[in-house]
């Protein structure tokens, strides 16, 4: 498409070229002034705690936008609310520092900011009305926040939070990643097909309440087995955890 991918990383001592790339650092670790759109991926360390301070804003080219897919104490937020101020760069934002945002932040009043709730887009209101999201419904939320369809859709296709088919009112989301199969996550997932009537995946049950995926690590390996479940997660899974889950969900049904 044209455009060049430059590779950056915190606390580097000597520059980094990739050939293929034709990228370089200089020897702070700061974008080069050239770069258009500079998005964060790191985790937070006491290395980048604050890395992106004023002076990394400072070589940050005019008008460019900053991304913060991390952690929200990467950035200094002072100093980037001072840039944004200033009209200079432009803001991605899915973290923050505070998290979450004080209703009085000067962040929610900055100009040329985007603000998303730490899922990266604001779609999740979409699917909770519908159950699942549709084209019409990205094209509504990329109309209400300003924003190109196309984005809206590349979030939401992403995010495996985010749903193109329909699926069950009580969705059981189980992880097979490795350390969960090897404690047991398939013999979960033949236990919730079996008590909810679904021979497969992704197959709503017969009275449209139930639904299960098999989904990539959730982050929460030490407590194998584990899945997502109606916004929460449930750890060292068992039967009978889950029969409890199941039956539960079931006495609210018979209670509608």
């Amino acid at each position: 498409m044209g455009n060049k991918v430059m590779p950056s990383q915190a606390d580097t001592s000597a520059p980094v070229v990739l050939d293929s790339l034709e990228g370089r650092l200089d020897l702070k670790g700061y974008p080069t002034p050239y770069s258009d759109v500079v998005a964060l991926m790191v985790p937070l360390t006491s290395r980048t705690r604050g890395m992106v301070d004023a002076g990394f804003l400072a070589a940050m080219k005019t008008g460019a936008v900053l991304v913060n897919v991390a952690r929200g104490p990467v950035v200094d937020t002072d100093a980037l609310v001072a840039e944004l101020r200033s009209g200079r760069l432009r803001a991605a934002l899915d973290v923050t520092d505070p998290e979450p945002l004080p209703p009085e932040h000067a962040l929610w009043t900055a100009p040329g900011v985007i603000l998303t709730p730490h899922v990266g887009g604001s779609t999740q209101e979409a699917q909770e009305e519908i159950g699942h999201l549709t084209p019409e419904a990205m094209t509504e939320v990329a109309e209400l926040l300003k924003l190109d369809p196309g984005y809206v859709s590349g979030v939401a296709t992403f995010y495996s939070l985010f749903r193109m088919e329909p699926v069950g009112e009580h969705h059981f989301a189980v992880c097979t990643n490795l350390p969960c199969t090897l404690r047991g996550a398939v013999e979960i997932c033949d236990h919730i097909r079996r008590r909810i009537g679904v021979s497969q995946f992704n197959e709503v049950s017969a009275d449209g309440r139930f639904s299960i995926e098999d989904v990539e690590c959730l982050g929460a390996c030490e407590y194998a087995p584990m899945m997502r479940y109606q916004h929460r997660y449930h750890y060292d899974l068992t039967p009978e955890k889950v029969d409890a889950l199941i039956d539960t969900a079931r006495e609210e049904v018979h209670g509608d």
